[in-house]
């Protein structure tokens, strides 16, 4: 019954983002089942840096002209959130999750302490109680959920983006529609 409402759960989740993900989720859950948890840290950051880039993409009009250089992950956040993007308590938990991620980038020896896992659970849900990040996966399915909401909420902003366009060409058109009939509607006012 459990791993029936779990795959309903997937199911759903999987719809959330519609035909086009920007990644391949198959390849990423085996990616961040790695056994170290530094290593599902790095790898987190690894698809969190894809998403926010894809994000900026879609909304700069030169997009290119932003890239031709290095750009960090904090500064592609900061320019999301700038243009309305990861606002929110969610953007904590990205920028929360680079901070810890950039304290052992470049060490040979590192280990996610489950403080840290604790600290980082915190910005997401003070609801839900900070042992669930520390047992047994409880860290890898953390970080698994903030992937999955982000790659989620850029699917959802590429949708409404969408959406915007056709509106405005439908907008426009019936505007032209009204201009060029606008002898027709005064006479039947």
């Amino acid at each position: 019954m459990a791993e029936q409402s779990e795959f309903k759960a997937a199911e759903s989740l999987l719809n959330s983002i519609g035909d086009n993900p920007s990644f391949d989720i198959s390849e990423f859950i085996d990616r961040i089942s790695v056994t170290e948890d530094w290593g599902k840290l790095i790898v987190a950051h690894i698809y969190l840096d894809h998403i926010v880039t894809e994000v900026l993409n879609m909304h700069l009009d030169h997009p290119a002209s932003y890239f031709n250089g290095h750009r960090s992950f904090a500064e592609k956040l900061s320019l999301c959130q700038a243009l309305g993007y990861f606002r929110d308590e969610f953007g904590n938990v990205l920028r929360a999750v680079n901070n810890l991620r950039n304290r052992f980038a470049h060490k040979l020896v590192f280990h996610v302490s489950d403080e840290e896992k604790r600290n980082l659970f915190r910005t997401l849900t003070t609801e839900r109680a900070t042992s669930e990040v520390t047992r047994s996966g409880g860290f890898e399915e953390f970080l698994f959920t903030v992937v999955m909401f982000a790659e989620i909420s850029r699917s959802a902003e590429k949708r409404q983006a969408e959406l915007s366009k056709e509106h405005k060409f439908v907008s426009e058109k019936i505007l032209e529609l009204l201009i060029a009939n606008k002898d027709v509607l005064e006479n039947k006012i």
